[in-house]
């Protein structure tokens, strides 16, 4: 009986050690895993850094693009294209010309003027064997000859341009080149457009 006793007794203090030290396992192990949580920073800590950063970064002011230039053709119809007398006018010829039209003239002394208003203007004209030479002149003021002679005939050539204006108004003027040659053997000045660079 007495021995029976002490078996029983002795199988409960088992239990009780058993239970206690799988208490004692799973206290340490919370603890454990609670100081690794507090080691650890949290989502929010790491993601804070990076929101403040964003929040306080410096957007660079967008470059305002540079209007462009817009080049406005002109036949020789505008109410700012005049000439004097000694001016042939071509009309229907729809062989590249621009609007299938030009003035030309042999006549030297012959004036042609375009009032514009822009920063730069280009003049176009028939070119070939029998083309001669303009003087152009831009608000009073000599720029270039344009040359009307090519090899071979061509259409809407570009035979002057201006070099960069202010952007304001101007006259541009062309005087047909002095020639003692005879009437037969003078050279054409053909005019066909003009494209203002506004």
């Amino acid at each position: 009986m007495f021995g029976k006793k002490v078996d029983n007794v002795w199988s409960m203090v088992f239990v009780v050690a058993l239970v206690t030290g799988v208490y004692a396992i799973v206290v340490f192990a919370i603890a454990t895993f609670d100081r690794a949580n507090d080691a650890s920073p949290s989502i929010n800590a790491e993601l804070k850094p990076a929101t403040d950063r964003l929040a306080v970064a410096e957007v660079p002011a967008a470059r305002r693009p540079t209007k462009p230039t817009t080049p406005t053709m002109m036949t020789l119809d505008s109410g700012a294209f005049t000439h004097t007398s000694h001016w042939e006018r071509v009309e229907g010829l729809y062989d590249g010309r621009y609007h299938g039209s030009s003035l030309r003239s042999f006549f030297g002394g012959a004036l042609a003027r375009v009032a514009f208003t822009g920063q730069g203007i280009r003049l176009y004209g028939i070119v070939g064997r029998g083309g001669g030479i303009g003087a152009v002149s831009i608000d009073g003021r000599p720029a270039s000859n344009a040359n009307f002679f090519a090899a071979s005939k061509a259409t809407h050539r570009l035979v002057f341009e201006s070099a960069p204006l202010a952007r304001d108004r101007h006259v541009l003027v062309i005087e047909v080149a002095l020639s003692d040659a005879p009437r037969e053997h003078r050279r054409f000045v053909n005019l066909e457009s003009v494209e203002i660079v506004r």
